[in-house]
């Protein structure tokens, strides 16, 4: 991207011009983000986050991405504007990090003891700062829809202001604008005047967002400008002109720093120095991620997660439940994510990011319910030969053996197999 262009994109006009006032941060504040796809898609690049540690990096920031695609504002009370599996915990719950086992009178004997009275303690949100990206998803209820979105807006405010998530003071709240959305030259994208239309209509919500965010003395960062402006293909700043790209969401994450502390000094930053935190913070994004958005979470704490396995065949009674041993994984992942706290203020200081991982929880050990004939009740596993040997083979074929663990060890616990229309097979391991 030239000079210019980046001057360019970085030449906001506020939709509402208001006084100027730095965020206040504190050392050891908890920050979660909350939101839509444009929250959610920041922590895969990390640039905010990176930022925020470089800015302060004696402050020791906590910082918990809970963006979630399509997530609106109203989204705290109302479950079809913040869709998720069954107990997957309410927005309170998650910045609060407190939660009840969901179905405690479904445990079995065997399951005391090994679950926590509360599954998000050691999430390590509590919110102290709360960063709040919405008005995209909203957008499409037109102008005929504003009067709703204020509503929402300041109900949301309201209620986010009157709780105490780190359990002895109401958080302080950032409304950040949606972003404008870009044209891409592309004949699959929508064209320029659908974009044009867009983000008219984009911008009266950032409006009204400003507009509720000064009455009730909330901090309001606009972003709306960020992605305006003619560009080649090869500066665009998202994927298909409304998400974001490693290269949009550092523009962006720009702007919103810039937006944060106006008054605040400009921060000189080394690349390779930056780069280092930025690494840091995705290692500790990626075991978030995998946390926050577990896999089959019907199964971690919906209502399969009370399925009880004993051992031996059948298996089903008053054994462990999969909640128990879910659960315990994803105490494994909290540590393992806190443990890359510590790695990225180190990066912020200019020392090695080397997350240390000896006080993780022990896993709960699983014994299967259908044993096999061995000791431990684990199972024969034949050679590539030797299972050819024991098959029964049609009339004028042949089996041949062309790759098994042996020869590619990823092999050994594959998840999906296909064959492409060239007879090559895919394995996803």
């Amino acid at each position: 991207m030239t000079r210019n262009l980046l001057a360019l994109c970085l030449l906001l006009v506020p939709v509402v011009a208001a006084p100027a006032a730095d965020l206040e941060l504190k050392k050891g504040d908890h920050i979660c983000i909350i939101g839509n796809a444009l929250a959610e898609r920041m922590q895969h690049f990390g640039w905010l986050e990176t930022r925020l540690h470089s800015r302060f990096p004696e402050h020791e920031l906590v910082i918990r991405n809970l963006g979630y695609s399509a997530d609106e504002i109203d989204g705290f009370r109302n479950f079809n504007h913040r869709l998720r599996s069954m107990s997957f915990g309410s927005q309170d719950e998650w910045l609060a990090g407190k939660s009840g086992v969901p179905q405690p009178a479904k445990l079995s004997p065997r399951d005391q003891g090994k679950v926590r009275e509360n599954r998000f303690e050691l999430t390590n949100t509590k919110a102290d700062v709360i960063f709040a990206f919405y008005g995209y998803n909203e957008s499409y209820g037109g102008e005929k829809g504003l009067p709703e979105f204020k509503k929402n807006v300041e109900e949301f405010i309201k209620h986010t202001l009157g709780q105490q998530y780190n359990g002895h003071s109401a958080p302080r709240l950032v409304l950040f604008s949606p972003i404008g959305v870009e044209t891409i030259l592309d004949p699959n994208l929508p064209s320029a005047k659908a974009v044009l239309e867009t983000n008219q209509r984009l911008k009266l919500y950032a409006g009204a967002m400003a507009e509720v965010a000064k009455a009730n003395s909330v901090l309001f960062v606009d972003l709306f400008g960020v992605t305006l402006g003619e560009r080649t293909p090869q500066q665009s700043l998202t994927i298909n002109g409304i998400h974001q790209n490693a290269l949009g969401d550092s523009l962006i994450a720009a702007a919103a720093e810039q937006g944060l502390f106006p008054g605040g000094p400009q921060i000189k930053r080394d690349a390779n120095a930056l780069e280092a935190v930025r690494q840091a913070v995705l290692d500790k994004n990626f075991y978030w991620y995998n946390r926050y958005r577990v896999t089959d979470g019907f199964s971690t704490y919906g209502d399969r997660a009370f399925l009880k396995f004993s051992e031996g065949p059948g298996g089903y009674g008053d054994g462990l439940s999969n909640y128990s041993v879910g659960q315990r994984e994803l105490d494994v992942i909290d540590v393992l994510t806190s443990n890359r706290d510590a790695a990225v203020w180190s990066a912020a200081r200019g020392k090695p990011a080397q997350p240390v991982d000896d006080n993780l929880p022990e896993f709960i050990p699983v014994i299967s319910n259908k044993p096999g004939p061995l000791e431990g009740g684990k199972h024969i596993f034949l050679s590539g030969a030797e299972s050819i040997s024991k098959m029964t083979v049609g009339a004028g074929l042949a089996v041949e053996l062309f790759a098994d663990e042996s020869m590619f060890p990823e092999l050994v616990n594959p998840v999906q197999m296909a064959f492409d229309t060239k007879g090559r097979l895919w394995v996803a391991a």
